[in-house]
Order: C-alpha cells, then structure tokens, then sequence
C-alpha cells in the first residue's frame, strides 16, 4: 500500500501494491495538530462478481472481530437476489464463516440491511424487495452460528404490505433476541408514512412486542433508519421525509419500552433547514441516552454539504452533544452513514460523495469527544478511487477502535463489485494539570491566560508513539472580588463595621492561601421582600388576611416571615369576574374554529362562550387571520421527441407566490437551477432543454409559495418518443392535423384557452386566442415544433412538425 498526502497532511488515502500493507500516521486534529495511527487490519474484503454492490451494508460484532456484510446485487441465486458473507478476523486475516447467505429469489436485494448481535453469533438481514407478503413487501430473516454453519432461526419476518420495503433498516440488540425493523413505504397511517416494529425471539419464534409505530405523516420515510440499545428497550428511527419544521427537513424520535407501550422519549429532533431528509442515517450508544443523526443533504457549503448532529438525553430532554459537524464541500453528502461507540464518544461518518480521491471516491471521518468538543480523529480515509463511494455504510465496534468502511462501488474484483476496508485506531491517553495562579498562567500551549478554564487541552505524542491530552484545570485567584450580602437588618461584615443600609463601596485587603492579594468589595442589601399574589375568583375570595373580597383589589397587603428570617409583605392583585381570552390564529385558506364554523376570511368579530367548573363564564375571542393560497393549474404530462424542449406550466394564487422547480431523478425530489438544462425554474412555466433518451419518464413538481402559505403541485412526468410516431404516444384528450403541415394547423377537442408555439429553443413564435380552432404557421421553417394549448386550470401539449 502506498499514501498520498495534501500540503496540511490531513488527509489519508490507501492504494494496494501487490497484497502488502503500511501503517499511515499523519493528521490535523482541528484546533492543534496530533498524531494519530490508522492501520488496514488485513487485506481489502472484495465482492464476489462485477456489480454485486458488495458493502451495501456492513456491521461489526462488539468487539470488531466479526462483520458481516450485503451486497444487494449479487446474483448467486437469481438476478439481484442478494446475499450476505459473515467474516472473522483470524490473526490479521478476514476468513469467511460459514457459507455465503444468498436471497431466496431474484431481486429480493437480501442484504440490504445488516446487524450483528454483540459476539457476532447472531446474524439479521433485510432483503426490503422480498414479495413475501405482497410486491417489494420486504422481510428479514435471522442466522444463528452452529459450528460455522448459519442456521435460521424463527420464520421469515414478512413485511405488512406490497410496496412496504420492509428490511430497509434493521438493528439487533446485544443479546440477538431483539429486532427492530424499518418499512420506511409502509401506508399503515398514511401513504408513505413509514412503520417500525419490534420482534423478540420467544419459544423459537419472533413475536412483535408493542404496537406498530407509524410515521406521523404522509411521506415521512419513516423508518429508512433504526437503531436498538443494547438491551433492546429504546430504539432511534429517522424519518428523512419529515415536513414538520420545514418541506423535508426529516425528524429523528427515540422510544422506549415501558410494557405494552413504545413511548416517545423527549422531544422529536428535527432538520434545521429545507430539504436536510434528516434522519436518512441514525445510531445509538448501549444504553440509548446517545444518538448521532445524519442529514445528508443539508446545504452548509452549497448542495449537499452533509451534516451530522448528535444528542444526549438529559432527564428526558435531547441536548446538543458537542457542535454541529459538517461535510467538507458541496456535494459530499456527508452523514449519508453514522456509527457511534458504545459509549457514545466516538463517532464515524461517512460521505459517500466526497472527492478527495478521485470523483465521488468517497471518505470517512472519525471523530472523538473530547471535553465538549468533536475533535476529529486522524485523517480523512479516502475511497481507494474515482466512483467508489466510499463510506456508503460504517461500523465501528464498542470501543471505537475498530472500524468498517464499505465502498459499495470499488472496481477492484470487477466494475461495481464493491469491497469492504477494516481498520484499528489509537486511543488518546488523558491527563489533567490542575494549577493555582494570581493573575494569569501561561501554559504549554503558549497561551497566557486570565481567567479560570477547565476545558482547554493539549496534543503530543508520550514515550510510546501514542496520542496523550492533557486537560489544564486553572483556578486564577482573582484580585477583585464582590461579596454580595442580603440581610434583613443590620450586618458587621469581616471588616468589623456594622452596616445599617445598602452598601458597595466598602473594601477589604487580604492575602490569600496561594499567596496572592485579593481586594473584596463588599456589596450589601438590607431589607424587606415584595410579593405580588395573583388570584381570580367569579364571585369571592377569603385570602390570607382572614377578609372576604367581593370586587377586584389590588391594594391589600399582608406581611409574613420569609425564610431568611426577614419579614416579606404579599400584595393581593385579585381579579373578580369572568375570563375574557383572545384566540389569535394564522391559516391559509379557511380555519375550523371551536364554535364549529369554517372561515374563509379573516374574522376578529367572533365569540365563542363557556362555563368554567367554578360557576364563572369564559368568552374567547377570534382573532383570525387567513391568507388566501391554492394552486389553480396544476402541471400536466408531456410528450415530445429527442432533442427538442419541453415546457410545464403552472400558476398559484396568492399573496406574491414564488416557484421552485423541483425534478426527481432517482434519488428523491431536489431543487433545480437555471443553466444547461433547464430555464424559468422560478417561473410559473418550467423548460427543460437538450433532451435525449435519459429524460425519458422524468417526473417534475413545483414548490409554491406566498408570504406565509405554501404548497407542492401535483408530478409531471416527460416521457421521450419516437420522431417517427409522436401521435401514436399521445393520449387522445385532443386532436392536431395534418401533421406534418406546411400552412396551418386544425386544433379539434379544445374549447376557449389560448394557443401557443414554441420552437425547439424555447422561443416563443406564436400567441393567440383560441376563437376557431386553428393556428397559421405558413410564415415558420421546416422542423419540428411544440403546440401549447393553455385553459383556465390546464395545459396540453402536442409537437407537430412544418414540412413545405
């Protein structure tokens, strides 16, 4: 193996020389420079054949001795049936266990998913396109390790329902007698919406325990990741579809088990930003009280930068763990994988897409939590070459220092055969130097400072070649200092006088332990305590005082003895009567109010009134606002031949609505931009440019917007025909003729609307109202053309070639 390196050494990229390996040790560690030793454990682990896809999951056992890994495309028993090799680490060699563990039919992807329990005995796959239960319906089955056979245990777990993709995500628990699994298509609330279930291995069977747990909403992909603690009782599931903070920001949620119930844990953890599919990758520490969350597509350096954050539960609360982690460019997709420690400070993540190495060769960073900081932990660890995408899936064992690294797309056994690297880490030494100083303290770092810290730390390398850090705990004895003092009445302070009224000038010189003078100023308050008692009663209220009120009254007063012994006054501020509340609401379009009625306007005229439990009654107020906001052409389906154009059209009304263009190629719906391909994405009418034979069933949507109301249009889809039978593709909604025509064309089946003709630029030739049914063209070239018919809430389209 040999290693390049860039000008700030910080980046580490593995190439094989015949089958011979070096240990690499180069970093840049953030804030200060380190040394950190990564070496391959072993030679690559390649798949079998040319497009297997070999790495498309991978998993450690807890000691990182054992991983196991998918390749979806394998084609040992039908083509893309799928299977799964489990390998174990033999002194430095990765020798396969067992058999290989094929699909059970074609195009099951078997191996989708991956989880090991903690010795590695106990294998789970998903194989999410299996027609068990119904088409692409998914299952999962178990292994267990007899003697180096890989026996099932249990029946195949199926998915609900055609279309589920159940087995997408899977996780076991340390144990191997817990599964969750993600269907993250699953429409068991809503189209889409996504489902985990949870198994348990009982009398030789898998019983679900608890009730299904379904995505919030439609579209939520709820389920495209999970993650079990270690004893199976909490569990992480992503839902990268997620439109609650914003359109597809994605949300993660933790649950815990408490019998027979899954409960949320906290607060749902959502995207920060517009298309972040937060959640599209999730991992948990053993316990569950930790959990990194990757969102791939956040847009920190331009699309697809990456991130990933990572949480801690404090007392039922999820906390910022650490700060924000980002990818190191546009594009890199960062997060596409995680993986934490046990103990949840080590963290390794993945950009598929990141091009350290050659385009889209892919890299993986690995990360250490030192003193309320991710610091990264060595090098980059770059794909072995262009296309590998590299860190597609990452494993790293309990203690962080073993690590899986999958590219998925490595050409080393054959283009696409993809193959899995294995690598051990070092592990920091930590000290502290605890030090007292007067007024400042410079330290080895050569930093002076002034102030008392207890999280600065430093890098070097101790006798043994090894990273240790030092933590420097400094207490700087301050030479000013305020003693804040409260005191009912007179007070002698360490001065010797005695002070009868407020005091903040008074000083005192001493010398303290350390040896250093400290000036103390005294700062003195005497006096009584103020409390203001809020009540509210409907008719009458017997206070404190022994009195009985009958009116409102904010000017009585009692006076008791608080706890530091001073005497504290209470000021009744009683309100007597009925409540009288305003209900302040924003919708767009029409709001459903409590009294049963349906506004379609803004209303702050309404009432609604009733009767509290103690006899008084209450009115709440509307005070309603509604911002009108609907979509009222929606896009329609287009036909046209290769290398011409294409046009959708849409329009919203609403207050200054704004468009967005939005395509899906495969990957999920994302932003398009004005240039080579396309023109007036931020138009009602979007024109897709140079099209050829990869346009082909394209689908298109549009993102609308106005001040505060937004909404997404219904899918296009641009399907790409023959030059030579354009008509015979079309659906019959309206007939043109003859085409070809040298001088006119007959439109028949449209009614009103205005026509429209565009050559194949895009420039616009023709415009007028549809009064007989036909358009001259005897002034335009030979070639082909695009007809546009536009009417009150659609449009159709139709191309037609001028031939003189």
């Amino acid at each position: 193996m040999r290693f390049t390196k860039n000008k700030t050494m910080s980046r580490l990229t593995f190439k094989k020389i015949a089958s011979s390996f070096i240990i690499l040790i180069v970093c840049n560690v953030g804030m200060v420079s380190a040394q950190s030793v990564i070496s391959q454990i072993g030679v690559d682990i390649d798949g079998e054949a040319p497009g297997d896809w070999f790495g498309t999951s991978v998993e450690m056992s807890g000691d990182g001795m054992v991983v196991a890994i998918g390749a979806i495309n394998n084609n040992e028993n039908g083509t893309h049936s799928g299977h799964v090799r489990v390998l174990r680490n033999i002194s430095g060699n990765w020798i396969q266990i067992g058999s290989d563990i094929n699909g059970e039919v074609a195009e099951d992807s078997f191996g989708t998913s991956v989880s090991l329990n903690y010795d590695g005995s106990i294998l789970a796959a998903g194989a999410d396109h299996a027609d068990g239960s119904g088409v692409d319906a998914g299952n999962v089955r178990v292994f267990k390790d007899s003697s180096g056979t890989w026996v099932q245990i249990g029946g195949d777990i199926n998915g609900e329902a055609a279309g589920d993709f159940s087995g997408c995500a899977i996780s076991l628990d340390s144990a191997g007698t817990t599964i969750a699994i993600g269907a993250r298509a699953n429409d068991g609330s809503y189209t889409n919406a996504g489902q985990v279930r949870i198994y348990k291995f009982v009398s030789n069977a898998w019983e679900q325990i608890g009730s299904d747990v379904n995505g919030p909403t439609g579209g939520d992909q709820f389920g495209t990741s999970v993650s079990l603690s270690h004893n199976g009782e909490r569990f992480a599931v992503g839902a990268p579809g997620h439109n609650s903070l914003t359109a597809f920001s994605g949300q993660t949620r933790v649950y815990r088990y408490n019998s027979p119930y899954w409960y949320i844990v906290g607060s749902y953890i959502d995207g920060v930003a517009n298309y972040d599919n937060s959640g599209n990758s999730v991992s948990l520490s053993a316990k569950g009280d930790v959990v990194a969350i990757g969102s791939k597509s956040h847009d920190h350096l331009g699309n697809g930068t990456g991130q990933v954050r990572v949480f801690w539960d404090s007392a039922g609360t999820w906390i910022e763990k650490g700060q924000f982690l980002y990818g190191e460019a546009a594009g890199d997709y960062f997060g596409t994988s995680v993986s934490l420690s046990s103990d949840g400070n080590v963290l390794a993540v993945g950009a598929t897409m990141n091009s350290g190495n050659g385009l889209n060769s892919g890299s993986v960073r690995l990360f250490y939590f030192i003193s309320g900081t991710w610091v990264k932990w060595g090098p980059d660890i770059d794909g072995e070459s262009g296309q590998d995408n590299s860190g597609w899936a990452v494993s790293l064992s309990a203690n962080g220092r073993v690590l899986a690294v999958s590219a998925l797309r490595n050409d080393s056994n054959g283009a696409d055969a993809g193959h899995v690297r294995m690598f051990s880490t070092s592990v920091p030494v930590f000290s502290t130097q605890v030090v007292s100083a007067c007024d400042s303290f410079t330290w080895i770092n050569g930093v002076t400072y002034f102030d008392s810290v207890d999280s600065v730390y430093y890098t070097h390398l101790d006798t043994s070649g090894c990273d240790s850090i030092v933590f420097l705990d400094l207490t700087i004895l301050s030479n000013n200092i305020v003693d804040s003092v409260f005191s009912c009445g007179p007070f002698t302070w360490i001065d010797g006088n005695t002070y009868t009224s407020n005091n903040n000038s008074a000083t005192v010189l001493f010398t303290n332990s350390a040896g250093c003078d400290s000036l103390i100023t005294l700062n003195l308050t005497i006096g009584n305590n103020m409390v203001v008692d809020q009540r509210h009663s409907c008719d009458s209220l017997v206070w404190i005082d022994g009195l009985t009120y009958t009116s409102s009254n904010n000017t009585a007063t009692y006076v008791l003895t608080n706890s530091a012994g001073c005497d504290s006054i209470v000021q009744l501020d009683l309100v007597v009567g009925d409540y009288i509340m305003t209900d302040s609401i924003f919708a767009c379009n029409s709001y459903t109010w409590i009294d049963g009625n349906t506004y379609y306007s803004s209303n702050n005229t309404a009432s609604f009134s009733y009767a509290l439990p103690g006899g008084c009654d209450s009115a709440i107020n509307l005070n309603l606002i509604i911002e009108p906001f609907e979509i009222d052409i929606q896009p329609s389906d287009v036909y046209v031949p290769i290398d011409s154009f294409a046009t959708f059209h849409t329009a919203a009304s609403g207050i200054s609505p704004v468009y967005q263009w939005q395509s899906d190629i495969g990957t999920g719906f994302i932003d398009i931009s004005n240039g080579a391909l396309y023109s007036g994405v931020n138009t009602e009418t979007l024109t897709v440019l140079s099209l050829s034979l990869q346009n082909d069933n394209q689908i298109f949507r549009c993102f609308e917007k106005s001040v505060n109301c937004s909404d997404t249009s219904s899918v296009a889809t641009l399907y790409i025909v023959d030059d030579t039978g354009v008509s015979d593709f079309i659906p019959e909604v309206f007939i043109i003729y003859p085409n070809p025509t040298s001088n006119e064309l007959n439109i028949e089946g449209l009614s009103g609307g205005v026509f429209r003709v565009f050559d194949l630029s895009g420039k616009l030739l023709i415009s007028c109202p549809n009064t007989n049914g036909k358009v001259d063209v005897i002034g335009i070239d030979n070639g082909y053309y695009l007809f546009e018919w536009i009417g009150h809430d659609s449009v159709k389209r139709q191309v037609f070639f001028i031939e003189k």
